[in-house]
């Protein structure tokens, strides 16, 4: 008499990719980051991100704000330092007056895609490199059609210039963790393959 065999475990691979096919439920989100569910929430829960409605999903701005969140997480950095800077990032922008252009809830993602580029805050992946130097505040940078009524660089000049300040005190430290890191990272991914791991 044969016995069954037992049913092997189901794996769950994360989704690697920076592609979003429409909104994501929930699961959806965790197996695309590739973590689990209450690793996902305790982030949300301590960012304070707003919750989007269930049938609304999430958008590919808010899975790309969290996969560098969990990017910045597997590198080291504290979720505390990630929160501060979140918290001056949109200080900054609110400066900007960047939450007036639209009434979403999570307003500081409006620019937030994959990737991020030269000149584009870390986390909310809004581009300030010509609207705001260490010297200068330009008041018309596009960001909507709403642009030239909204900024006045004599209202936020100085504010937004000692805010920025205090961002790149804060970016060069993640940065700094993240260089000491990487190497360490870079020899685990090396000592997984040769145990044959994966």
């Amino acid at each position: 008499m044969k016995k069954n065999k037992p049913a092997k475990a189901e794996k769950t691979k994360a989704v690697l990719t920076d592609r979003v096919a429409g909104n994501l439920t929930y699961s959806q989100l965790c197996r695309h980051l590739g973590k689990p569910h209450l690793y996902i929430h305790a982030i949300k829960s301590r960012l304070k991100l707003h919750e989007p409605e269930k049938r609304a999903g999430y958008d590919s701005r808010y899975v790309a704000f969290l996969q560098t969140v969990v990017a910045l997480r597997t590198l080291g950095v504290e979720m505390d330092e990630i929160a501060d800077l979140f918290e001056i990032e949109k200080k900054l922008l609110c400066l900007l007056k960047v939450n007036t252009l639209t009434r979403a809830p999570v307003w500081y993602l409006a620019q937030c895609r994959p990737g991020t580029a030269a000149g584009r805050l870390l986390l909310t992946h809004y581009p300030i490199r010509r609207l705001v130097t260490e010297n200068t505040v330009q008041p018309h940078f596009d960001f909507g059609t709403q642009a030239d009524e909204l900024f006045s660089a004599d209202e936020m000049g100085e504010d937004a210039r000692a805010v920025l300040r205090l961002y790149r005190q804060h970016l060069g430290v993640i940065t700094a963790r993240v260089k000491a890191e990487l190497p360490v990272l870079k020899e685990t991914v090396r000592w997984v393959h040769r145990k044959r791991l994966v």
